[in-house]
């Protein structure tokens, strides 16, 4: 019985992990845990408030000053199948960032930063998804939608070209 309720918590999860309907593949990877956080957020949870930060680091290191002051964050349940976070849009309000609780509660660091990550690429950076992969059919971006043809792979060893993919200033703002 045990077995079963495992096997079916595993699947669930699997099913609910990204808002694009699809999750990375698992190779055996190590977790990296975000740095300490040295910054606060205001109108953000403060569970993500290392990614947040680690964002921005990452959006330096490659020569673009982001400030995530102005996108609210939080943690909530989010009702609907596979959704693991996502970004509302309001012209007279800041932009909204939610991950769904129970999908932050189960997974590890690579996960949470991917899919803060993929969030803030929709949120700051005004990404659209983008459905391109490799000769493999890997995805080679975040911001993969999940429901295309290639298959994620985030991991510590794609993580720093799906990052100097997803500051590329060609693509900033094509969902406007």
């Amino acid at each position: 019985m045990y077995d079963m309720r495992s096997f079916i918590l595993a699947c669930s999860l699997l099913t609910l992990l990204f808002a694009c309907e699809k999750q990375p593949e698992l190779a055996p990877i190590v977790e990296v845990e975000p740095p300490v956080g040295t910054k606060s957020y205001d109108n953000v949870d403060e569970e993500l408030w290392p990614y947040y930060e680690l964002f921005e680091i990452e959006a330096e290191k490659r020569g673009v000053t982001i400030d995530l002051s102005q996108v609210h964050g939080s943690l909530v349940s989010i009702s609907g199948n596979g959704v693991a976070g996502d970004c509302s849009f309001d012209p007279n309000a800041p932009n909204r960032l939610r991950v769904d609780l129970e999908t932050w509660n189960e997974v590890g660091a690579n996960l949470k930063e991917y899919i803060v990550f993929h969030e803030l690429g929709h949120c700051d950076r005004l990404r659209k998804h983008r459905e391109v992969e490799d000769d493999d059919g890997i995805c080679i971006s975040i911001m993969a939608s999940g429901v295309g043809g290639c298959r994620e792979n985030y991991n510590p060893t794609t993580r720093e070209a799906h990052l100097d993919e997803l500051f590329d200033d060609r693509f900033y703002g094509d969902w406007q």
